[in-house]
């Protein structure tokens, strides 16, 4: 689920990797506002906005996405259409991926 802007996300219990060092913070409440992570804390002491799409996270982890440095699209190449283009992007953001450097060298 992507919060929308505008909108307030509590992912309640979920384990976090915060990729400063290597750890996992258990059980957190995770507030996200307008797209942005607003407070990360103990799940016991971090209060729940009213107003906040409420995510049970127990036994989920919560990771920055991840970033893809080499990428190369099927619809890259001659052999399959262009229109599919947005579903090998869906495939990446399913799977964590939030950003890409493509190797074609396209406009597109």
């Amino acid at each position: 689920m992507v919060p929308a802007f505008g909108q307030t996300t509590a992912f309640v219990g979920v384990n976090v990797i915060p990729m400063d060092r290597e750890r996992v913070l258990t059980n957190q409440t995770v507030i996200v506002r307008d797209g942005k992570i607003a407070e990360i804390g103990d799940a016991a002491k971090v209060k729940v906005p009213k107003d906040a799409v409420t995510v049970d996270a127990k036994g989920k982890y919560l990771i920055p996405g991840l970033v893809d440095m080499h990428t190369h699209l099927l619809s890259d190449s001659d052999e399959y259409p262009d229109s599919i283009a947005p579903d090998e992007l869906r495939v990446m953001v399913a799977n964590g991926v939030t950003t890409v450097r493509f190797m074609i060298g396209t406009p597109e």
